[in-house]
């Protein structure tokens, strides 16, 4: 799940940068992790956190831009931007 998740991250941040909405350049890999808690959904990525220097922008500015691209999301019930810049992900059962 993780890998196919990291892999619709990615490439949202292409679609992003195609159009125009973030700023070309190398990437760091997606990180995912567990929330340490289970409201905050299945999986947590700090990326937007860890990309915003790099563009100059506030994260949750990033993390909103990020997730207008994201699509095929057929097995995610929602996605939240949370606290600083967190991208919450809360798969459906």
């Amino acid at each position: 799940m993780k890998a196919r998740l990291r892999a619709l991250i990615e490439e949202a941040l292409r679609r992003a940068v195609a159009e125009g909405e973030l700023p070309e350049g190398e990437f760091p890999p997606v990180a995912l992790e567990y929330p340490p808690e289970e409201r905050f959904g299945d999986y947590a990525t700090n990326l937007a956190l860890v990309l915003a220097p790099r563009f100059k922008l506030p994260p949750r500015e990033v993390a909103t831009r990020l997730l207008k691209h994201l699509e095929g999301d057929d097995f995610l019930a929602r996605v939240e931007v949370a606290g600083p810049g967190f991208v919450n992900f809360f798969l459906k059962d």
